[in-house]
């Protein structure tokens, strides 16, 4: 397996982003597209070829919490994940309102292309990124948060083995209010089931 993929099957290859041109471009391009941003970048942040750059390098290389990478359908770029620690941003847990056993990862993912929405590779890119987690980063599970009025993605994240935990407020904005979302996860014993006001926000 090439160093850089992280996971792979069933069609669909999640590999590390690169710190390259090409990469960077893909994320400009996808971020600018109407499907994407308007889930994605609900702030409308036009970041440009540079922000991209100053925004996404540093989570290409092996010191930042967050691993950002390339979904990949033959090897066709089609879309972007990240994974991250969820207690590298305890900080954003708490003004959210959630807490989460100590092992538990989050998940952000956007399918750039459009033509390649509804064909299940979100829910396979995150199952891929869920089994990386557990085999090679000791995680004991994936929770993530998703816009309540996003129904193809609950579907993707149910997919691939996530349940509804709670209603939370995201720390993410839409014309200039807070985003009424679920808190998912994968199960897990020590998962606590909470009423509260939760998200980890990517934007």
């Amino acid at each position: 397996m090439d160093s850089d993929v992280l996971a792979e099957g069933n069609g669909v290859t999640v590999r590390r982003m690169r710190d390259d041109l090409d990469d960077y471009a893909l994320l400009v391009r996808w971020r600018s597209a109407p499907h994407v941003a308007e889930w994605w970048d609900t702030a409308r942040t036009d970041l440009g070829l540079d922000g991209v750059i100053d925004k996404y390098r540093s989570r290409t290389g092996p010191h930042d919490p967050t691993t950002a990478c390339i979904i990949e359908v033959a090897s066709l770029p089609v879309g972007y994940i990240q994974c991250y620690l969820w207690a590298a941003y305890e900080v954003e847990m708490r003004e959210i309102g959630f807490e989460l056993p100590v092992g538990y990862w989050g998940v952000d993912i956007f399918i750039g292309e459009r033509d390649h929405l509804d064909r299940g590779i979100g829910s396979r890119a995150v199952s891929l990124t869920y089994r990386y987690l557990i085999e090679e980063r000791r995680a004991i599970g994936v929770a993530l948060i998703v816009a309540r009025d996003n129904v193809r993605a609950q579907r993707a994240y149910e997919k691939a083995g996530l349940v509804r935990v709670s209603e939370v407020l995201d720390a993410d904005t839409r014309a200039g209010r807070r985003i009424p979302s679920y808190l998912m996860a994968t199960p897990h014993p020590d998962l606590p089931r909470q009423g509260g006001r939760e998200k980890r926000a990517e934007g």
